[in-house]
């Protein structure tokens, strides 16, 4: 075996072993279309080693503008291979997180965060229910039996400089 059946052989090795990690990896991004993505990354990372080896034997005779297409298209199959390897890395990392208990704080905290906030709105809830029972009686009234509040000699103002606000009650 001399140095050129080697290096045929590792080139593939790693062509093989990276395509494999990119497969998994963005079927586990998109895994709502399973197998369809397995089926796409796999045509794709062939078509990457297809299209580099056809450039190198072709480099001379192929016109300008094949020759730059092809070179795109490689260095985009392997932006996506780069994709589809890191989709594999975060998932084993996520895993790893989850079975050595890294996210239960994080869990807790937002759980803690829900329990807040449910708690904020069950406290505001018998108001705000009264605010729109009293406002939907006030609009089911008719026009002529809705009259302003004398202030009698008191002025509810929220601020100085605003005019006085008005109560409305029902004249009946």
């Amino acid at each position: 075996m001399n140095i050129h059946h080697l290096v045929l052989m590792m080139g593939l090795m790693l062509t093989c072993v990276g395509g494999y990690f990119s497969i998994v990896g963005l079927a586990t991004i998109f895994a709502g279309a399973f197998w369809s993505v397995v089926i796409m990354a796999a045509t794709l990372e062939l078509s990457k080693v297809v299209a580099a080896s056809w450039i190198y034997r072709s480099w001379s005779i192929a016109p300008v503008l094949i020759r730059t297409y092809m070179v795109l298209s490689i260095i985009v199959l392997v932006f996506i291979t780069s994709l589809g390897i890191f989709g594999y890395l975060s998932k084993a990392h996520l895993e790893h997180s989850i079975s050595t208990g890294g996210t239960n704080e994080l869990q807790i905290e937002n759980l803690q965060r829900q329990i807040y906030r449910k708690e904020s709105q069950m406290q505001l809830m018998p108001v705000q229910k009264q605010l729109d029972r009293a406002s939907i009686r006030l609009q089911s009234l008719p026009e002529h039996k809705r009259a302003p509040i004398k202030n009698q000699g008191r002025k509810y103002r929220a601020c100085p400089h605003q005019k006085p606000i008005h109560k409305i009650r029902v004249v009946g």
